[in-house]
């Protein structure tokens, strides 16, 4: 009897254990369905076309209060970075000269990042990040000495937080958080090794809150709509699986072709994500649907609309749980333009970038815009 009494308890131990085990792992994840259809939509405030020339594919950024930082390309190729304010008034603008030394760039910009002291902007050429006043006036340039990872060709964005900086997309890592001299102090994704199907698998897009936070949208999961949270310390807080019927249609994979070389076919998952308070906001349902072919001996670039969807939204989450609150789109939103969402202190900023219509090779007449709404639907 006392033997069976002793198996009985242990028995009761284990359940017990094992209760608490998936408890813990049902706190890190949510699934959350998504009706496609909008509940609401964000109030126009005002709209601009940006003459001076054509926005660049992803240099801008937002200083989170009042002022919009937009790199812009004339017909000579020459850079200019054009100050807006929240009412979208054209309060500066300076020059990006072409160079090796401090305060110049390469021709390939990979990002930039922007607060309340500063621009920085990242040069692959000297692998170094260029620090300007929002004046434009030169203020310092740090090489990067750290190996252990590399910048992202494109989309590359930079967030300060005190002492540390967050950048991201770098490989391997996704994003990494650096001291001040931008030497690693940790990443949130762990491969160390230059694996094309890994570093496909880890493609984001992220944003931090106040606190270090940091929230990312994974671009390279097929079939998937993942938004994950990290703590300052880089661990894995939260994950949210969502699904709006969307995630097979706005998702990537990789196209390999007879000369080598790959391209992400299909719809991103989202374009830009941000924090306002206790929310996140991810821009999803544009961009259009890219499809690259292999035709007559060569790559063929097509741009597709994205079947069924009138215009492009911006998914609500809550900060803390990921539970999403709600979807609301605009007027201006087409789901065949690829935009960038900011946040200002008191409304959103969204950014049309500049992009030719791969068919008909001339300028979507919806590019080169910039938009202002309220926070919230009305």
């Amino acid at each position: 009897m006392f033997k069976k009494d002793v198996i009985l308890f242990f028995f009761a131990l284990l359940l017990l254990f094992l209760c608490g085990c998936a408890s813990r792992n049902d706190d890190k994840v949510i699934h959350n369905r998504i009706a496609l259809k909008p509940d609401g939509r964000l109030a126009l405030l005002k709209k601009l076309k940006v003459e001076e020339g054509n926005i660049d594919f992803y240099l801008h950024s937002s200083d989170g209060k009042d002022r919009l930082a937009v790199v812009i390309h004339d017909e000579s190729d020459m850079r200019q970075v054009a100050l807006f304010n929240k009412e979208l008034e054209h309060i500066g603008s300076f020059q990006l000269h072409t160079g090796k030394g401090p305060g110049e760039l390469g021709s390939w910009i990979p990002g930039m990042g922007m607060d309340g002291e500063m621009i920085y902007f990242i040069d692959r050429q000297k692998n170094s990040i260029e620090m300007f006043s929002p004046q434009g006036e030169f203020e310092d340039s740090i090489p990067i000495q750290d190996a252990s990872y590399s910048l992202s060709f494109g989309n590359c964005v930079m967030t300060r937080h005190g002492d540390n900086y967050y950048i991201g997309m770098t490989y391997p890592g996704s994003v990494v958080k650096t001291d001040s001299q931008f030497n690693a102090l940790g990443r949130i994704s762990p491969e160390t090794d230059l694996d094309v199907e890994k570093m496909f698998e880890n493609l984001v897009r992220y944003t931090t809150d106040g606190k270090g936070n940091i929230y990312v949208v994974m671009l390279g999961l097929k079939g998937a709509y993942e938004i994950r949270k990290y703590s300052p310390e880089l661990k894995l807080v939260k994950t949210a699986y969502n699904d709006d019927g969307l995630n097979e249609l706005l998702s990537l994979e990789i196209s390999r072709f007879p000369d080598g070389s790959f391209e992400a076919n299909g719809g991103a998952s989202a374009t830009s994500l941000c924090v306002k308070g206790e929310k996140l906001y991810v821009l999803r349902g544009v961009a259009g649907i890219n499809e690259v072919k292999w035709e007559n001996g060569r790559k063929a670039y097509y741009g597709l609309p994205i079947p069924g969807l009138e215009k492009g939204f911006v998914d609500i989450f809550d900060t803390e749980t990921l539970k999403h609150i709600k979807r609301v789109d605009a007027e201006f939103l087409e789901p065949h333009q690829d935009y960038r969402l900011y946040p200002f202190d008191d409304r959103f900023v969204f950014v049309a970038i500049s992009e030719i219509d791969k068919e008909t090779g001339k300028e979507k007449p919806t590019s080169d815009y910039i938009y202002t709404t309220t926070l919230e639907d009305r």
